[in-house]
């Protein structure tokens, strides 16, 4: 009886608090694949989670493990039996992954997904906040990526020396997968015996109240063993140019009516954790940069919104971006040594930021120069620490104390305008080598314009960098023909001064490939004497200290510019159970100055990557002749999901004619959130799973009577059990 309560009871126990201790990022990947792959992926990552992980990493699973061993003990009271069953819970919990495996290859097998490349571009795209900076924290899966990188970027065996590939490949991945499973059995065992232990001190304790039980049991035992069975629940730097300071801030308009503002901060004085250029951890170093962004990435989604290779929606791989990167670069460096030094440089990082990092990858590659063969070596790590977390860091070495262009970007930072009011922000720091950059990276279309020896100093060794990048999607003021890029108004000012103290301070205004004839117009401010001024460009050259005025600070420019459409689409309640409604807005709004025509939209894809998991009850497109400045119009429909998960809908497409021109106009993606079900039912659903599998596999033995034959069978054990159950009571109630 000990061990037939002890064994799912255990089992349940470890199951649940796995479920409610699971790592955010495995959690995610389970709500991201769900809705399509069912809930088995969920039993599938619970379960490798307890199984695979490493306990001593991992606090989590240690206390798991522990527990469960020392509750199988407490309830068995049996060395033998204990250690047995602890066992035999930790392989059970094993088994189901196999059983969730196999699950999944059923399901992906219904929907048709079992062809070449089918199962890819069913993939929904990642929900937001799941980057490459949350898998390498997780369990498993960063060590794994570490490994698969590591493995990768060092150079893989040849065909002819696949021993050598196999032994790398168990030494490097399965090795420490196999150690962790060893850990946790070792865990759970000894735990089991201490529960043992624990246990018999109970037993002995609580023993005259056990009699006392037993004695008003005894005559009754028939009438409870009944009860009980209609009572069970049912299933339900420092640079080496001293004194050296630049400041930059350019400004500059696309033929979108994007705006950007790029500031640019050049200080031989600027320390990042401690980092000198001089030590040993330094030589070499071409640069090291950190930086840390938010809504930039939307840029590169919409350029690759629509492409991909077999029909994978590589846009939405861009999720997996993480919100900071440090890039570190030597030249001329073995790999190694450029390893240990990134190390070294890392955690400087770290400790100036307080943040941590993981190494996501090292490389090495040769670069043909006009000196010859040079090798590049670059390290990447990664974090998941993001703007609202890191920006006051960042702000920190941007050297506002010297005024000028840095303390204006910092106000704006504080005052809003460079921070909640723009629609992307980059912010970066860090150590760079301006002449070995010069020399050797692609830098084209800076010197084309002859920007390079303005921006970038010519100093020997390195020097310190700090500086943001913001982004609006709508920045110029748009009447219908006319339009002004105004850095005064981006950046709250009513002037903008140079510092005293920098050696050069250049301001920068650029409108590009506008219809007024040329490919680039532009305004700048320096306290250089240039000798080849910038092609295009009107040049004003300025003493230090000087100030900007407003009217100075903008740029007025021809172009056609489309009045500004904005595609809201949103979902309604944001987390639901499965079963309950979501409702679904979209909204194209006309914030500009002129009617558009031949309005469309479409958002016929919504539910396009869960073709069985969501069941969708209205119309999803809709016309209007036309749609005047300042008026909106909007669709809504429902839709009901009967999985658990995250849910990312795609975005709806807008087409409209403006001035005899077509146009299209696109929503962002929405998500909501569905309930996962409670650890229990995932379990009762697998086994319910399985039983089916079982009774159709004897459908074929004994044709077509396999779910009868399954029933006779559970009938058969459930009485046998419940026989062995009563005598065991029995011996029970006698005090045998």
């Amino acid at each position: 009886m000990r061990k037939l309560l002890a064994y799912p009871l255990c089992i349940l126990f470890a199951f649940t608090l796995g479920y409610l201790l699971l790592h955010p990022a495995l959690r995610m990947i389970a709500d991201w694949l769900s809705p399509l792959l069912g809930s088995s992926l969920l039993t599938l990552i619970v379960s490798a989670y307890l199984t695979l992980g490493d306990p001593l990493t991992y606090r989590e699973l240690l206390l798991i493990w522990a527990l469960t061993g020392i509750l199988c003990g407490v309830i068995i009271r049996r060395r033998l039996g204990g250690i047995s069953t602890a066992i035999g819970i930790y392989s059970t919990i094993s088994a189901f992954m196999g059983l969730s495996l196999y699950n999944i290859i059923q399901r992906t097998r219904d929907l048709g997904l079992m062809g070449d490349g089918e199962l890819l571009t069913a993939i929904p795209p990642l929900p937001k906040g799941l980057t490459i900076a949350h898998l390498m924290e997780a369990p498993i899966i960063g060590p794994l990526i570490e490994r698969l990188t590591a493995l990768m970027t060092g150079g893989m065996p040849s065909m002819e020396s696949m021993r050598e590939l196999l032994s790398t490949l168990i030494t490097q991945i399965l090795s420490p997968i196999i150690i962790g499973s060893a850990k946790n059995i070792v865990i759970v065992a000894v735990s089991a015996l201490i529960g043992v232990e624990v246990g018999r001190l109970l037993e002995k304790a609580l023993k005259p109240t056990s009699e006392s039980l037993r004695n008003r049991l005894r005559g009754e035992a028939a009438a409870a063993l009944i009860l009980m069975l209609f009572l069970l629940p049912s299933a339900s730097i420092q640079g080496l140019g001293e004194g050296v300071y630049v400041e930059n801030l350019i400004g500059v308009a696309d033929d979108f009516g994007r705006s950007y503002v790029a500031a640019l901060f050049l200080d031989s004085t600027l320390s990042i954790g401690g980092i000198n250029i001089q030590s040993p951890e330094a030589e070499g170093l071409l640069a090291s940069v950190v930086v840390t962004h938010e809504g930039l990435i939307d840029l590169l989604r919409e350029a690759m919104r629509g492409g991909g290779m077999g029909g994978l929606d590589l846009s939405s791989l861009m999720e997996l971006a993480p919100p900071t990167l440090l890039l570190t670069i030597y030249l001329d460096t073995p790999l190694e040594v450029a390893e240990e030094r990134s190390s070294s440089i890392a955690s400087a990082f770290s400790k100036q930021l307080d943040i941590d990092f993981h190494r996501l990858l090292s490389l090495s590659k040769e670069l043909n120069t006009t000196e010859g063969p040079r090798q590049i070596c670059l390290s990447i790590y990664t974090s998941p620490a993001d703007v609202d977390r890191l920006a006051e860091g960042y702000l920190s070495l941007i050297p506002s104390s010297r005024g000028g262009l840095a303390e204006a970007v910092v106000d704006a930072y504080k005052a809003g305008r460079l921070g909640e009011s723009v629609d992307g922000i980059l912010l970066y720091a860090g150590i760079i080598n301006p002449l070995t950059i010069m020399r050797y990276l692609p830098m084209e279309q800076v010197e084309a314009l002859n920007l390079t020896e303005i921006i970038l100093p010519r100093v020997e060794g390195g020097i310190g960098v700090s500086g943001l990048i913001g982004y609006w999607r709508r920045g110029v003021h748009s009447p219908p023909n006319m339009h002004t890029l105004s850095l005064s108004e981006l950046l709250g000012v009513e002037e903008l001064s140079f510092s005293p103290d920098a050696a050069a301070s250049n301001l920068l205004i650029l409108i590009m490939n506008t219809t007024i004839g040329k490919p680039i117009y532009g305004k700048l401010y320096t306290t250089l004497p240039l000798k080849h001024p910038p092609a295009g460009m009107m040049v004003e050259t300025l003493p230090q200290g000087a100030s900007i005025s407003a009217s100075a600070l903008s740029a007025t420019f021809e172009a056609s510019l489309p009045p500004e459409i904005e595609v809201v689409k949103t979902v309604s309640p944001t987390v639901v159970d499965p079963g309950e409604e979501v409702t679904v807005t979209v909204t194209i709004e006309n914030l500009g100055d002129e009617a558009i025509e031949a309005v469309q939209l479409n958002d016929s894809q919504t539910a396009q990557y869960y073709p069985i998991s969501l069941q969708l009850s209205g119309s999803t497109a809709d016309s209007w002749q036309r749609i005047e400045a300042g008026s909106s119009r909007s669709i809504t429909y429902k839709l009901t999901p009967k999985a658990g998960g995250i849910y990312t809908l795609s975005p709806a497409l807008v087409t409209y004619r403006w001035r005899d021109k077509e146009y299209i106009a696109i929503s962002e993606s929405v998500e909501f959130r569905v309930r996962q079900p409670p650890p229990h039912a995932i379990i009762i659903d697998m086994l319910m799973g399985l039983w089916m599998d079982a009774a159709r596999i004897l459908d074929i033995l004994v044709q077509g009577r396999g779910t009868q034959l399954m029933q006779l069978i559970t009938a058969v054990v459930v009485i046998l059990l419940a026989v062995q159950e009563a005598r065991n009571i029995r011996k029970w109630l006698r005090g045998d």
